[in-house]
């Protein structure tokens, strides 16, 4: 535990807590967990299945999304929300239903909340940067 005065080191805009934020706002009640996985676990994990990520429903427990961590990291946000709306949805073997407007309605809303979420922590940034630097120009704090 931290005590008054440690250091620490962490991420100030972490777009991953961005996104589950998202989540958790739009579907409180959803409870799943995230794995990053090396390429030899990520293939055992999938049955060798040819994708970067997947969500396993077990028939006890939460859902587990894996993702692999050959994803460029941009690209993890997007795949992550495209598997937690598999998650939303729920299980199903039918591949039309899998990406069916269900699907396409509970990604779009967590994308859409996202990308506002993000959009507002920016703007914030850059007014506190415009402050910062008006301050340094005329020497008031």
């Amino acid at each position: 535990m931290l005590q008054k005065g440690d250091k620490m080191i962490r991420f100030l805009e972490n777009p991953h807590q961005i996104l589950l934020d998202a989540v958790n706002e739009l579907y409180p009640d959803i409870d799943a967990e995230i794995i990053f996985l090396d390429k030899e676990s990520y293939s055992d994990f999938t049955d060798n299945t040819e994708s970067y990520a997947c969500v396993k429903f077990p028939n006890h427990g939460n859902p587990l999304i894996a993702v692999s961590i050959d994803v460029p990291y941009v690209a993890s946000i997007e795949l992550i929300a495209h598997e937690i709306a598999h998650v939303v949805c729920g299980y199903t073997d039918d591949p039309e239903k899998a990406h069916g407007e269900q699907w396409q309605n509970v990604f779009t809303k967590i994308n859409e909340l996202y990308c506002q979420k993000v959009d507002e922590l920016f703007e914030d940034a850059g007014n506190e940067l415009i402050k910062v630097m008006t301050d340094a120009t005329t020497g008031s704090n």
